[in-house]
């Protein structure tokens, strides 16, 4: 309602969803995202100008890292794990 009366046309709650009964993923994760701050994520994909949020964990910071040096994907034989 608080989008709505400022004006805009829609709003965009795909993680909230996530956190509802009716969504098929393991209550742990459900658990895990209702607790989580907003700075234990980070925004990733950006360079793709497909953003999305993900948990802060070691393979999101490699992402991040790849990113800030202007490549969307590791292309060497080691991957992000």
């Amino acid at each position: 309602m608080a989008g709505l009366a400022l004006g805009v046309a829609g709003v965009n709650m795909g993680t909230r969803f996530m956190a509802t009964q009716e969504c098929p993923i393991h209550p742990n994760i459900k658990q895990k995202m209702i607790e989580m701050q907003e700075t234990e994520t980070v925004l990733t994909m950006k360079s793709l100008n497909n953003p999305i949020r993900v948990f802060r964990t070691s393979g999101s910071e490699k992402i991040l890292a790849l990113e800030a040096k202007g490549r969307s994907d590791d292309t060497s034989s080691s991957r992000l794990g």
